[in-house]
């Protein structure tokens, strides 16, 4: 579909300038996609994440473009959850969640899902960053090599000190399961995910 987009995107974008019709005037909203679109210095991943980034951004606006002030906010801590959440233990490999700022919306609603294998130390783990998912936006990152694309760092490093005051502060363990099982099917977009 994308080829097809490309096409479409450049053909129409030769008519408005063969008319003299204004570009931004003509695709409103979808301006910036339009100019990632034709933007021909970025390569495939980089042009697959930045098209989900803005359609993320006008699905947020349209989203909340009506609501009253606070309303966003309100959205924010409703869909957020705080401190670092196991999300699965496997053999070789733990997934974690944490909170984090949405690329796509600047609010910070966004799942961040760390790995950390099994030769990572006990006192002193390096997580490197897997995906992201935003409630508020739907925008999300499959890969770490996505997540580098939108300019996140891709390594966290939590000492044993940070990692009990994260463990201390973050939500009540059972709470936790009974969520995450409802949670978990909407994370997996694709069965092949590294997620």
């Amino acid at each position: 579909m994308e080829d097809y987009l490309g096409v479409f995107t450049a053909t129409v974008d030769k008519l408005l300038q063969h008319v003299r019709q204004d570009r931004e005037a003509f695709w409103e909203s979808w301006s910036d996609t339009v100019q990632v679109i034709l933007d021909d210095r970025a390569d495939r991943l980089e042009k697959a994440v930045r098209l989900r980034m803005d359609q993320a951004r006008h699905r947020f606006r349209m989203r909340f473009a009506d609501l009253p002030d606070g309303a966003v906010e309100g959205a924010a801590q409703a869909v957020s959850e705080r401190g670092l959440i196991v999300v699965e233990v496997g053999p070789g490999k733990a997934l974690f969640q944490t909170l984090s700022q949405c690329p796509a919306c600047d609010r910070e609603a966004a799942a961040l899902f760390l790995a950390v294998g099994e030769d990572s130390p006990l006192f002193d783990m390096e997580l490197t960053a897997e995906g992201l998912l935003c409630g508020l936006c739907g925008f999300h990152l499959a890969s770490t090599d996505e997540v580098e694309a939108v300019g996140m760092p891709t390594v966290v490093r939590y000492s044993v000190e940070e990692l009990t005051r994260i463990v201390a502060e973050g939500p009540d363990p059972a709470e936790r399961l009974a969520t995450l099982k409802l949670a978990l099917p909407t994370v997996r977009t694709n069965p092949h995910d590294s997620f």
